[in-house]
């Protein structure tokens, strides 16, 4: 009875675990960097975006600007590309807006003229930030777009190797007052794509302070670790694989008892 009586409850412990560790609690991952960072100056090397993490922001009701934004991550800092391969003309104020955190937020964002954009980072984030025109491997290196490439410190947007925050673009507020900006935003057409669609916010205050969401709510960006942490279903293998050696350690003196 003793027996069954204890395998009974490493199986309990086993399902349990293994169960528990199949639910993830992120939306998407910022993949691991390999090799060296890209270099942030608007313009999409052959090779510094390989193996990044994409969204595709498709064209929507009201939202036509086509667009794939890749996530790299280091030890330290978030690398974006928002590749607005949709806007394929050039403007002084076409914009790009990239936020983390709710509801307390960090907010990167390019505007201004082309020659001198202003880059914005405001609520503790910082960086670097480069917007370009130009080709890219999105569309086969054929047709200039804008191009907007963002370095940012993770620990500046609340995010860590391994950890999560909310990530999104709305139709929403740049810094110091109430604007529209998205990701990416056409000054020319006034054309825009914001993610995820159909997200907006309302704002209060001078600096602007983000006091709703309305829409789909943001989702959760988790920045890639090169560190070996088991997961949780990892944690019940191990649990399991104890509970063997505990039960053989048990019953073999048992065993040379009765003997």
């Amino acid at each position: 009875m003793r027996k069954a009586t204890l395998l009974a409850v490493t199986l309990s412990v086993m399902v349990m675990f293994i169960s528990t560790g199949s639910v993830s609690y992120a939306e998407f991952n910022s993949n691991l960097l390999v090799g060296p960072a890209p270099t942030i100056n608007g313009a999409v090397g052959p090779s510094e975006w390989q193996g990044s993490y994409q969204l595709h922001l498709t064209p929507a009701a009201g939202y036509p600007i086509e667009t794939y934004v890749y996530f790299l991550n280091d030890a330290t800092n978030l690398y974006v590309l928002v590749d607005a391969i949709a806007d394929q003309t050039e403007e002084d104020l076409d914009e790009c807006l990239l936020v983390f955190g709710w509801p307390d937020y960090h907010v990167s964002e390019i505007w201004g003229e082309t020659s001198s954009p202003d880059r914005i980072f405001s609520n503790g984030a910082s960086g670097s930030s480069a917007k370009g025109f130009g080709t890219s491997h999105s569309t086969g290196g054929t047709t200039n777009h804008r191009i907007y490439e963002f370095q940012l410190n993770l620990a500046s947007i609340g995010l860590y190797p391994g950890g999560s925050t909310e990530f999104y673009s709305p139709v929403s507020v740049k810094y110091g007052y109430y604007h529209y900006a998205s990701m990416p935003y056409d000054h020319g057409t006034m054309g825009d794509n914001v993610y995820p669609h159909g997200l907006t916010a309302t704002t209060t205050g001078n600096p602007a302070t983000i006091t709703g969401l309305g829409g789909t709510p943001p989702d959760m960006i988790t920045a890639s670790s090169n560190a070996s942490i088991p997961t949780l279903s990892e944690w019940g293998m191990i649990i399991f694989f104890a509970l063997l050696v505990l039960s053989a350690l048990v019953f073999g003196r048992r065993k040379r008892r009765t003997a």
